[in-house]
């Protein structure tokens, strides 16, 4: 269970902000995750058929990172909807509090498609993570 409080901006000129800060356990709670904290960021564009965005997520606890624990995340997208078919891609890179046998930063990409029709919707991914 977490706590949080988040912001979505309005819509401006196409841009929409979100922010989000949270406690990933209840208060009181003497669980794993008591005291971690994360945020995450991001922002979005849209005009027409295109999208994109970027975002950006840190996860922290007193005293550190637990090994392999995730540390933060940066992607970003892009995606082009032309109604019956929409591509998009999407690469990002994940960053762990690594041990001397695992790795710090993972680097992924992921491209795909949706097609639709009335009410029916088919999406192809194909994505490749380094690991």
């Amino acid at each position: 269970m977490s706590n949080a409080i988040g912001y979505i901006s309005p819509n401006l000129g196409g841009f929409v902000v979100r922010a989000r800060y949270y406690l990933r356990s209840e208060p009181g709670n003497e669980s794993f995750d008591t005291d971690a904290k994360s945020l995450d960021l991001s922002m979005s564009y849209a005009h027409g058929p295109w999208r994109t965005g970027i975002s950006y997520a840190r996860d922290t606890r007193p005293g550190g990172l637990l090994p392999n624990e995730f540390a933060d995340k940066w992607q970003t997208g892009l995606r082009y909807d032309a109604g019956w078919v929409a591509p998009y891609v999407l690469i990002g890179r994940d960053t762990y509090a690594n041990t001397p046998t695992s790795r710090h930063h993972v680097n992924y990409w992921l491209l795909g498609v949706k097609f639709s029709h009335n009410a029916h919707t088919v999406v192809l991914n194909v994505m490749d993570r380094a690991v």
